[in-house]
């Protein structure tokens, strides 16, 4: 018991030795992310004897970053009598009345691809393809078609 109290003393002496005094800090808040993965498919034949025209729109809310990706294939004859089919592919942001076009593109070859990535957006990105086509019932050649392939990823924080 005499060694008791000048332990207990000692140690209530050298209790306030083992905290430094300075503050840690953290470091950076990263938020945390969720992916969103959707994939979409235009697409459309032309059984039509005159040229005709059709549009695909696809709408999502982004409220973070995103990367879109576009695959597309098509096959547009040339008529004799008008001019050759086509096909246009756009990727819009902003709301029904303030569309931006980001990204636009007729492509000249039948196949292809393309990536588009966008940060820091709190908005509707919209994908449209329009195409104009035929089909011309006096040759043996199938009809226009078109077929494009959207992989869009959106990358979010989560909400606590």
């Amino acid at each position: 018991m005499k060694y008791l109290v000048p332990v207990l003393l000692l140690m209530m002496m050298l209790s306030g030795c083992l905290n430094s005094g300075a503050t840690t800090s953290e470091g950076p808040v990263v938020p945390e992310m969720e992916t969103i993965i959707e994939s979409e498919n235009h697409s459309h034949q032309f059984m039509n004897i005159q040229p005709m025209s059709v549009a695909n729109n696809t709408a999502y809310e982004v409220n973070g970053s995103v990367w879109v990706m576009a695959n597309w294939t098509w096959v547009f004859h040339e008529p004799v009598l008008w001019e050759q089919g086509n096909m246009t592919m756009q990727i819009m942001v902003g709301n029904e009345s303030n569309n931006t076009v980001v990204w636009e593109s007729t492509p000249a070859n039948n196949t292809g691809s393309f990536n588009l990535s966008l940060d820091s957006l709190n908005t509707t990105l919209t994908l449209r393809v329009q195409a104009t086509g035929s089909d011309n019932p006096t040759d043996n050649l199938p009809a226009d078609w078109f077929h494009v392939h959207w992989y869009v990823e959106v990358m979010r924080p989560v909400s606590a």
